[in-house]
């Protein structure tokens, strides 16, 4: 203990850094939750902090320290060099102290990662129906799939599997790959499946035409020496028909590749339905890491696009409840009935 500046054994103020009478009050004044969240912030500003240095001592290498090639050409920070140095300086730091890190995130949201993964496990038999997706995004062949074998009935299987794979990521940008990843495998889903349907129409059309083809051929043949000239006028109407209804085909596929676009109001309830399926443990935790940590640069790009938006759907999740679905499997089973034009 050093002098006090009041002297003697009198109370007088020390002019050292020890915790006074107000500073143990205020303290002791703290509940749990105050202490947990002071400490979270204490620590996620540090590392926060650490790793911006390390950056941009990275980035100075390579834009001041090494400013001209051998060429004379100027070293210069691109997006690219910028997300390549944040990647580098993350996958090296973060790991080692990951668990520790993450603890304090799962800690914080606790209570919101318990309450998802309850509506989860409720809602598992969801199909994307139940969410307010339309019809044409459910990914289904038919009904009789859905009624008679509802366990392989599984769209969007490469969305969901590559979300799941979102906890083994350590850093802020492997994780935000992985959300980006996420969603454009929802729209190369939706393609293929259309692409493959489309493909299976096209067949059965031509094969039906081949058939009439030959009908028409059989019929020629049997009409004797006086079918030549019909035969050729025959073909001539055949050509004509064919050409009309390529035409047809042109027309319907440009429209449909148009009402296959995923808008925002689409992309939410697929999204939804992917969530409820992954039903990855501290996914709420996992998202907030990343809204937390991520650099200020991504924000406004793709990868803080999807972070928020995952980040939207899950808290929906959430708090959804099986009176807000849209409809029950009945009801889905009988719109996929209707005609398909209503699509």
């Amino acid at each position: 203990g050093g002098d006090c500046a009041g002297g003697g054994g009198g109370g007088g103020d020390c002019g050292g850094g020890g915790v006074d009478g107000d500073d143990e009050a205020a303290l002791a004044a703290l509940d749990d939750d105050a202490l947990s969240a002071r400490l979270f912030t204490a620590v996620v500003a540090l590392v926060e902090l650490i790793i911006d240095h390390v950056e941009r001592s990275i980035l100075d290498e390579l834009t001041v320290g090494r400013a001209y090639d051998g060429h004379g050409r100027r070293f210069v920070a691109t997006d690219s060099s910028l997300h390549h140095a944040r990647y580098l300086v993350e996958t090296a730091m973060l790991p080692p102290i990951y668990p520790q890190l993450f603890s304090l995130f799962a800690e914080r949201n606790r209570a919101r990662d318990a309450k998802l993964a309850e509506r989860c496990a409720t809602l598992a038999s969801v199909v994307p129906g139940h969410l307010g997706v339309r019809r044409r995004f459910w990914l289904v062949d038919g009904e009789q799939r859905l009624r008679d074998q509802p366990e392989l009935y599984e769209p969007y299987a490469m969305a969901t599997g590559i979300l799941r794979l979102l906890p083994h990521y350590h850093s802020v940008w492997t994780k935000l790959q992985c959300l980006v990843k996420a969603q454009q495998a929802v729209r190369i889903e939706v393609g293929e499946h259309w692409r493959l349907r489309r493909e299976a129409a096209e067949a059965l059309q031509q094969h039906q035409q081949q058939q009439h083809a030959d009908g028409a051929a059989a019929a020629a043949e049997g009409g004797g020496g006086g079918g030549g000239v019909g035969g050729i006028g025959g073909a001539v109407v055949a050509k004509a028909r064919r050409a009309r209804q390529q035409r047809e085909r042109d027309e319907r596929e440009k429209q449909k590749h148009l009402a296959l676009q995923i808008g925002g109001d689409d992309l939410l309830p697929i999204l939804a339905f992917i969530v409820i399926k992954a039903r990855i443990p501290s996914l709420i935790s996992h998202l907030d890491f990343l809204e937390t940590l991520m650099p200020a640069r991504l924000r406004t790009e793709k990868e803080g696009y999807c972070a928020v938006t995952f980040r939207t759907v899950a808290e929906y999740v959430a708090d959804l409840d099986e009176e807000q679905l849209v409809s029950n499997i009945d009801e889905i089973r009988g719109d996929l009935s209707d005609d398909d034009d209503d699509q």
